[in-house]
């Protein structure tokens, strides 16, 4: 018996990736062609910049630097 295939809608997985670091993101970049140009937009690039900014502002005020 087949088990169902599971999608994620394409913009939660586009937000789930925004929020990934740059190291990461490196490494997903080929786990599949519709990820990989994803990740690749200057749109997506900005979003993640922006994001990994926030989290690590948000660290550093709450005592995590790194």
């Amino acid at each position: 018996m087949q088990r169902p295939r599971f999608e994620l809608p394409e913009a939660l997985v586009i937000e789930i990736l925004s929020k990934l670091p740059v190291k990461s993101l490196t490494r997903f970049n080929c786990v599949c062609k519709y990820w990989c140009s994803s990740i690749q937009t200057p749109h997506f690039i900005s979003n993640n910049l922006e994001n990994n900014n926030l989290n690590l502002l948000l660290s550093r005020l709450d005592g995590n630097a790194f």
